[in-house]
């Protein structure tokens, strides 16, 4: 690998939010790019390449859309080829820890919630008591406010994913359910 490349990753995966670096851990993507380089018959330094340009986008520093390009021009292979790795690293690498990325952020927000639900406001200060004069009985207010952390990091993440996930064209097979532009999105009922 070159070392200017690795230097880039390393720099920049540190500068990643500790939810992507988890999923990005938890994804054991190294394994499953050494599967997949075996179920394509690609040599050792092939298999360092897509490793590289498999990780630059991932970390968003290559555009995902010239992924496959990329990989048919730095692996030296064909086209179908090109597109066939493209579909099964994104079938097998990308696609799970986006999910994992969603589950980490939908988990972490209720862990917000609770831990703002558990807060105790602070009291305060109770005035004499007139026992003749009528108790005010506060009523509540409506919290028509939505959290925007959470808003923030919804929005973020579909931009981030958007971008960054591939968009694969994948043969029909006989009783296969055809896609029609991204067989990673779910459709929209």
């Amino acid at each position: 690998m070159d070392e200017n490349i690795k230097t880039k990753i390393q720099e920049h995966f540190e500068k990643l939010p500790q939810t992507l670096k988890e999923a990005i851990h938890s994804s054991n993507f190294q394994d499953k790019l050494l599967a997949i380089s075996k179920k394509h018959r690609l040599h050792i330094n092939q298999g360092a390449t897509l490793e590289n340009e498999t990780l630059l986008v991932m970390m968003g520093l290559d555009d995902a859309s010239s992924f496959t390009k990329n990989l048919q021009n730095e692996l030296e292979i064909s086209k179908e080829q090109a597109e066939q790795i493209t579909a099964d690293v994104a079938k097998e690498i990308l696609l799970p820890i986006r999910e994992s990325l969603k589950e980490l952020l939908e988990r972490q927000s209720q862990e917000e919630a609770e831990s703002e639900k558990e807060a105790v406001p602070p009291t305060e200060s109770t005035p004499a008591v007139n026992e003749s004069a009528p108790i005010p009985i506060p009523t509540p207010k409506e919290e028509t406010l939505e959290d925007p952390k959470s808003d923030l990091s919804a929005k973020k993440l579909n931009e981030t994913t958007q971008r960054s996930t591939p968009v694969v064209n994948i043969k029909e097979k006989e009783g296969e359910k055809k896609f029609s532009d991204d067989p990673y999105r779910e459709t929209i009922e």
